[in-house]
């Protein structure tokens, strides 16, 4: 589903697998989006794209550097997600603070 336009991916996450909230980011190559209701966050980040040069290239940086929460991870994959990363971040921690107010 994340490899669909994100005006797809709302229609089918808020109307067809009824989530209450969803939002897609596209930061400097990195797309992802996070869904929830009362039960579940998911956030679901895209991966390789065939057509998308950037993407090959962030998949050529593939050293094993110390990932932000312990063991290793791809260097390209890190750099990615900290492109987006503040922003997932800071949407899931209010969707989980305070229960369900920030709806």
């Amino acid at each position: 589903m994340v490899y669909e336009h994100a005006a797809v991916i709302e229609r089918t996450v808020l109307n067809q697998w009824r989530f209450s909230q969803f939002q897609f980011y596209d930061v400097d190559e990195t797309q992802c989006f996070v869904v929830a209701n009362e039960d579940a966050v998911i956030v679901a980040f895209r991966g390789t794209e065939q057509g998308r040069v950037t993407d090959w290239v962030t998949d050529f940086d593939f050293g094993l550097v110390h990932g932000p929460f312990g063991g290793k991870v791809h260097e390209g994959f890190l750099d990615s997600l900290s492109n987006a990363w503040k922003l997932v971040n800071r949407q899931v921690a209010s969707l989980t603070e305070d229960g369900w107010r920030a709806l």
